[in-house]
């Protein structure tokens, strides 16, 4: 069977290039042949949803994007054409179609989008599923420029990098988009996260989004 990295390069999926396949094979491999439920927020051109498709050969697979016209049918793979951030489609899907193994956020990596969707989905991830939010260097500058209402004042305090370090380290946050009460919900029911940098150094807040960055919360059994 072909590894992640090579199904990734093989679809052309940029989970290849930014190096995150290393990471989801390390969590994901013993789960392969399971019959998974994964939702994917993000399709783009489907290459990501063909790699998982293969990967999980008896996984049930969904792709959410506002636009899923410049995605081909992909055989094995239900595209809904919807607003990851309308929290009562995203509610319905999941009530219709959950709950799942795996949820990935490969949608607009913005503050707002990444953080009122995990939120919205939590509650509908099985216990021992993992929650992934891809790309968060661009909680940090200069991406974080165009991917939040409030960049500069955001930076190092309510960033969705923040807020998965809140989770890991059991500290406040609170956002526009997530209140300290929700997050503390959130946390009785983690098990564990995980924040990757593809280049890994000392743990400071000297990175740029320059780095590639991704991010895997564990729900509780």
């Amino acid at each position: 069977m072909k590894t992640m990295y090579e199904l990734a390069l093989e679809y052309e999926t940029d989970k290849a290039e930014h190096g995150y396949t290393e990471i989801y094979e390390q969590r994901l491999s013993d789960r392969r042949l399971l019959p998974l439920k994964v939702l994917e927020i993000g399709v783009f051109m489907g290459g990501s949803l063909r790699m998982w498709r293969e990967y999980f050969p008896n996984a049930e697979i969904h792709g959410v994007d506002l636009n899923i016209k410049r995605c081909d049918e992909i055989p094995g793979v239900s595209l809904h054409a919807l607003d990851a951030n309308n929290h009562v489609e995203m509610t319905k899907l999941s009530q219709k179609h959950g709950p799942w193994d795996l949820v990935i956020d490969d949608g607009s990596h913005t503050m707002k989008h990444q953080q009122s969707s995990f939120v919205t989905l939590w509650p509908y991830v099985k216990s021992d599923g993992f929650y992934t939010i891809e790309d968060i260097h661009t909680s940090f500058l200069p991406k974080l420029d165009s991917c939040s209402v409030d960049g500069r004042n955001e930076l190092h305090v309510s960033t969705t990098f923040k807020m998965l370090e809140a989770l890991k380290y059991e500290r406040e946050f609170s956002s526009r988009y997530v209140t300290k009460d929700k997050l503390n919900e959130i946390r009785s029911s983690v098990q564990h996260v995980t924040i990757w940098v593809r280049v890994p150094t000392e743990h400071s807040y000297d990175y740029t989004s320059d780095n590639s960055m991704t991010s895997m919360i564990r729900k509780a059994k």
